[in-house]
């Protein structure tokens, strides 16, 4: 098998390592590192989400583990999966970006086999369950347990004739787990065997714990003899003083006045549920909060305040990335976007044309599906085009030149480096071969990039 390395940290999933997926391949697995935060939660869910270029849309497919291995589904025709994790509506993370490469069966007309659906994962865990159910009830998971049972109520005690003092001795020789049940003030307590002597018949059983506030944290010790049932309930001494201390602390707060310092004072409005937003720091309008330190778990510990930072923050993502092979025929490749999602698109790459005709690249249409706005390139090449949508225009920029190097609105030709186009918003990109009577070449790949509104 081989492990591909996912760091979880304040649930921002990372890969920490280099290993790439080959598309078609079941023998990978992802061993998370989780922080401190997924400690108390064994069952969850993996999910595996990826850019499915034939149906224009993204596709996922989730896998239930527990511990920290999740199996990887089958992956086919994709350049990279993003991972993450959710434990129900408790956890969730945001996906770590894993690298993959097609393999030889991308390259082929096959469909790929159906991967089980959650529910079948759920029905077969279940059965893995009950499995090992059926294994403890017929002795396999463990020793079978001896119950010693006491009647009457604290401190006189007398051992049930169900469970006579015989029959413990002979629980204790064939290896089962002795355990005492009675009771304290109706309530039920179940006490381990702590000091076995079977050579006098003299079964001693203690734990310690609380019953409320009538028996506060304390040790409760049975001995069973032959001479009968002796039992003793003991406060512990450090819960006495605790509650001295707490009884002493409590009338301080509330009759005393109090001269408290700054973190102090934070963390009493912290005790009492008062919204502290000062975070401990002064600032001018305008600036804004950073972090300045952190601790070994990446959670901060110290905040500082700093002017705001100016420039192009925009981020861009990956929406479509083509490649042609030689199995293929395509003549067009279309990416369609909700209404206003974005303001920018970046096409770039490089195009081989099986015969000499046009590429377009088409950025709208009119209602009869005729293109509005595209931009020619007219011989097979590397290009580069940047569209911004604003307000209620459009601008085309290309950013490679070619010999022919035209843009064009309803048919009229335009031969600026910069078109506007009074558009609502970018509703599409289509790359097109010619018009569409040509087929892309084998060497075509380009992506189309976008710059969310």
């Amino acid at each position: 098998m081989h492990t591909i390395q996912v760091s979880v940290r304040d649930k921002i999933a990372t890969q920490t390592d280099g290993t790439v997926i080959i598309n078609g391949n079941s023998d990978y697995n992802i061993e998370f590192d989780f922080d401190a935060e997924w400690a108390d939660l064994n069952n969850k869910a993996g999910i595996f989400a990826y850019n499915d270029a034939a149906a224009h849309k993204w596709a996922y497919q989730t896998v239930l583990f527990s511990g920290n291995t999740c199996t990887v589904p089958i992956l086919r025709d994709i350049h990279c999966v993003y991972v993450g994790v959710t434990a129900g509506n408790v956890r969730v993370t945001t996906p770590a970006k894993v690298q993959c490469r097609l393999s030889i069966s991308d390259y082929a007309d096959t469909e790929e086999p159906p991967s089980a659906d959650v529910w079948g994962q759920i029905l077969a865990k279940l059965d893995e369950l009950q499995t090992e159910i059926d294994e403890i009830k017929a002795g396999g998971g463990g020793a079978e347990v001896y119950y010693a049972e006491l009647d009457g109520e604290y401190p006189s005690y007398t051992l049930s004739a169900d469970t006579p003092l015989a029959d413990i001795a002979k629980a204790y020789a064939a290896n089962k787990s002795i355990v005492c049940r009675c009771k304290i003030d109706k309530t039920a307590v179940t006490l381990p065997l702590f000091i076995p002597t079977p050579e006098t018949n003299t079964w001693i059983f203690s734990g310690s714990g609380a019953l409320g506030a009538k028996y506060p944290s304390q040790t409760f010790t049975v001995a069973i003899t032959p001479f009968g049932v002796e039992a003793e309930q003991r406060l512990i001494a450090a819960q006495t003083a605790l509650d001295a201390v707490k009884r002493t602390a409590d009338e301080a707060v509330l009759y005393t006045g109090q001269s408290l310092s700054k973190q102090q004072k934070l963390q009493a409005r912290k005790n009492i549920g008062a919204t502290d937003i000062s975070l401990g720091v002064t600032a001018t309008v305008g600036q804004t909060i950073k972090v300045k330190a952190v601790d070994a778990d990446g959670k901060p510990t110290a905040w500082e305040a700093v002017d705001m930072a100016t420039g192009d923050t925009e981020v861009w993502e990956e929406l479509t990335h083509f490649v042609h092979t030689v199995n293929n025929s395509v003549n067009s490749v279309k990416q369609t976007f909700p209404t206003g999602a974005y303001k920018k698109i970046h096409i770039t790459g490089h195009i081989v044309l099986s015969e000499t005709n046009n590429p377009i690249i088409c950025i709208d249409s009119d209602t009869s599906g005729a293109p509005r706005v595209f931009a020619v390139q007219s011989t097979s090449g590397t290009f580069r085009v940047l569209i911004e949508a604003f307000g209620t225009g459009v601008a085309v920029h290309r950013t490679s030149r070619t010999p022919d190097n035209k843009y064009a609105w309803n048919g009229g030709w335009d031969t600026t480096t910069k078109n506007n186009i009074q558009m609502i918003d970018i509703a599409f990109v289509e790359l097109v071969s010619g018009h569409r009577n040509t087929n892309f070449a084998e060497g075509t790949d380009f992506t189309i990039y976008g710059v969310k509104a």
